[in-house]
């Protein structure tokens, strides 16, 4: 199973636990037999977990793959020159009818702002953010840096600099159709590790969906002869969510989503 689909399964099976009980008690109240009552209900709540898991696994694929787009193209840029990354930024902009002029070893100047590429493999933290930042100085204009992606501490710490990040998804809605990047084979996404896999089944928001399991357990504990399980598992989920969501840490990147072409835009105009 993919993990792309973990959170559209949990929805589809919180939606499943949460609509038969309230299906057949629905039903009940309206004076059908408990066996057509618990039939009907069964296939109201598989018809609803089915739209939910169908609505939710499109949503979720289509931003994975916007997401790991965005990755690769940046990946890509990861093998060239920061020459070259100069040259394919500025053809860009000036096709945009942009004038954009080169500063430095890694400086592209756009109206009042200045675009700072500092390409990684792997997310810039705060250490890399303030070594970046030192090296490359500040001046009036209004600070971009350009990398694949970021941690927590270090857009935390851009934030306390007046300092805008610019990830891959940010960049990636300007330069996709660009004639270079029209020249690269896509490479193929690898495969995701089982480690990877249980660090995003215990991310902090899923706290609230382990704790909504668990009272719908409790819930269907009311309905059998045997509730001793339910009460069990339901109080597990429950505990399983509330240390989630006090002890579990946010994911890695969690810098708020930026608009690059109205960010050059409002540069402009200064």
């Amino acid at each position: 199973m993919k993990r792309t689909f973990f959170s559209s399964i949990a929805d589809g099976l919180l939606t499943l636990l949460l609509s038969f009980p309230a299906s057949l008690l629905f039903l009940l109240g309206n004076r059908l037999s408990k066996p057509v009552a618990t039939v009907l209900s069964i296939c109201f709540s598989l018809f609803f977990s089915a739209i939910v898991f169908i609505l939710s696994a499109r949503a979720t694929k289509s931003r994975e793959d916007k997401g790991r787009s965005a990755k690769e193209l940046m990946h890509t840029l990861n093998v060239c020159t920061y020459d070259e990354i100069l040259k394919i930024f500025s053809s860009v902009f000036n096709d945009m009818g942009i004038r954009a002029y080169v500063e430095g070893e890694n400086k592209l100047v756009i109206g009042g702002a200045t675009l700072l590429f500092a390409l990684y493999p792997e997310s810039v933290s705060a250490n890399e953010l303030h070594d970046i930042v030192l090296k490359n100085g500040r001046n009036d204009k209004k600070l971009a840096i350009v990398s694949s992606s970021f941690t927590l501490g270090a857009a935390l710490y851009a934030e306390s600099l007046g300092v805008t990040l610019l990830d891959a998804e940010a960049v990636y809605p300007l330069i996709k159709d660009s004639p270079f990047f029209a020249r690269q084979t896509p490479k193929k996404h690898e495969k995701s590790k089982r480690g990877d896999f249980f660090d995003r089944l215990f991310l902090k928001k899923n706290g609230v969906r382990f704790i909504l399991f668990g009272l719908s357990f409790f819930i269907m504990a009311f309905m059998v002869f045997y509730p001793v399980y339910y009460y069990v598992a339901g109080g597990a989920f429950i505990i399983t969510g509330v240390i989630l969501l006090l002890f579990a840490k946010p994911p890695a990147q969690n810098n708020k989503p930026i608009d690059l072409k109205a960010f050059i835009e409002e540069s402009l105009d200064k």
